[in-house]
This record gives C-alpha cells, structure tokens and sequence, in this order.
C-alpha cells in the first residue's frame, strides 16, 4: 500500500463583492447603528435627564429583565449600549470613508 500525502496551498479566504452590493451592506450597517444608538440614547435621556419613568414597570414583580430593578441602572445600561452603538456607528463609517479612500 502506497500513502498519498496531499499538500494544500493555504492562502486566506478573501471574499470580493462588487460595489453595489458593498455599498448597500455599508450603509445598512451604518443605519442600524444609528438607529440602535438614537433609540438607547433617547431612552437614557427620558428617564435619567427628564424623570419620565411613569410608564415603566421598576421595581415590580413578574418577570423583568434585571435593568428594571431601578430607574438608576435601567438608564446607566441604556447609556453604556447607546455608546456602544454610536461607537460602532463611528468605527464603521471611519472604515468604509477609509476603504473608499484607497
């Protein structure tokens, strides 16, 4: 019995789309951002800045996620995601500018 070894090239997997396509894909993932940031900053600034926390269930019984144990920590998480988008939002249009650039 022979052993057949076989050798494979490794080169990295470079996926090429054309630029409609990127284009649209870009400006979907800026949009989303965008929206998930104004949606989490808003938020924060309804219940932290203007008191407005009538219509929220804190401090109740029943099933809540663990954010709603205080108007205090339910607008320090929607600060930290609100950031975290717009972050993401920035580091996305920084990259696609970037791309474009080049």
């Amino acid at each position: 019995m022979q052993t057949v070894v076989a050798h494979f090239e490794k080169r990295p997997l470079i996926l090429e789309m054309n630029k409609p396509t990127n284009i649209i894909l870009n400006s979907i993932a800026i949009i989303i951002c965008g929206l998930f940031a104004l949606m989490n900053l808003s938020e924060w600034y309804r219940v932290k800045i203007q008191e407005r926390t009538a219509q929220y269930p804190f401090a109740s019984e029943g099933p809540l996620p663990y954010y709603y144990k205080s108007s205090e920590l339910y607008s320090t998480v929607t600060l930290i995601w609100g950031v975290i988008f717009l972050c993401l939002m920035a580091f996305t249009s920084w990259a696609v500018k970037k791309d474009r650039l080049n």
